[in-house]
């Protein structure tokens, strides 16, 4: 069992700043206090489980802005389960519900959730395949007293995809993952310790259309579009490791162009692993003569 705090401002005042260009971490201030479980106790089955209360608020945006979100507080309560079927096989799954208020008198009710099964083959090559499915709830633009759009709390990274996150910067924000549903396929393999390969497949749609953004980017419909996928690492040895990623997205009717968008990225790093005692600090302060006053 863990407990948590966190202090996440919109503005760096935690650490010292060089050469400050007043960047924003995000959108607005955040605050959060939870705790999390997790049990492996048993042989075949991996449990986890969460309660979050989150604070957002001082949105750097103007009130008038469709992208604005208003001062509010949420709890999020959900729990994740990893079963082992046996034969290569395993079934994982999440739900988390979200409840709270937001300025001045709106209710939050949203939840997301996924599920999706796994088949590990054990030949040479390590292949694998996967399907699933993943929802976020989105506002429906059917009700003024309640929010019903989820709220990716600590999320706000490329989880599914690197091409699709700046798509949802005219929604609610780079990486927002929201009124969002999708159905994925994927299959990878590994012919050496040193090379691994992955295709991926997502068919993405929405639960709603997005009625407040531009007309000239958003369409009347829900269909996101198609995102495929191919990503090949090499890591020779622990110190150097290198990937290339790419990825295309095929609009639908929730926008109002159909023009197709590119991902390509290459990138190689070089790691290097070193321990240091504290006695070596302590030397080194003490200018070699081992006095540590």
């Amino acid at each position: 069992m863990e407990l948590i705090g966190l202090i996440d401002p919109k503005y760096d005042r935690m650490l010292p700043v060089f050469n400050n260009q007043h960047k924003l971490l995000q959108e607005y201030d955040q605050n959060a206090l939870g705790t999390y479980y997790t049990n492996n106790d048993y042989k075949n089955t991996g449990i986890e489980g969460y309660y979050f209360y989150t604070k957002e608020v001082h949105d750097y945006l103007a009130p008038s802005n469709p992208q604005f979100i208003p001062d509010r507080h949420i709890s999020t309560l959900g729990g994740r389960v990893v079963q082992k079927l046996g034969s290569g096989w395993s079934l994982t799954g999440e739900f988390a519900e979200q409840w709270g208020a937001q300025h001045p008198d709106v209710a939050i009710s949203a939840r997301g959730g996924y599920g999706y099964l796994k088949k590990q083959f054990t030949s040479a090559w390590r292949p694998y395949v996967q399907a699933g499915w993943w929802g976020m709830s989105g506002d429906n633009p059917g009700t003024s007293n309640t929010y019903e759009g989820f709220d990716p709390i600590f999320a706000r990274w490329p989880k599914w995809s690197e091409l699709y996150i700046y798509s949802q910067v005219k929604e609610k924000g780079v990486a927002y993952w929201t009124n969002m549903k999708m159905w994925q396929a994927e299959t990878g393999f590994a012919p050496t310790k040193m090379l691994s390969a992955r295709l991926t497949y997502y068919h993405m749609d929405s639960f709603y259309p997005y009625s407040q953004g531009s007309k000239a980017i958003f369409g009347t419909g829900t269909d996101r579009g198609n995102n495929f996928q191919a990503r090949l690492d090499f890591n020779p040895d622990k110190h150097w490791k290198s990937h290339i990623l790419y990825e295309t997205q095929m609009p639908g009717d929730f926008y109002a162009v159909g023009n197709k968008g590119f991902f390509l990225r290459f990138e190689v790093s070089y790691m290097i692993q070193k321990s240091i005692k504290a006695s070596d600090i302590a030397r080194a302060f003490s200018g070699g003569s081992g006095d540590t006053k």
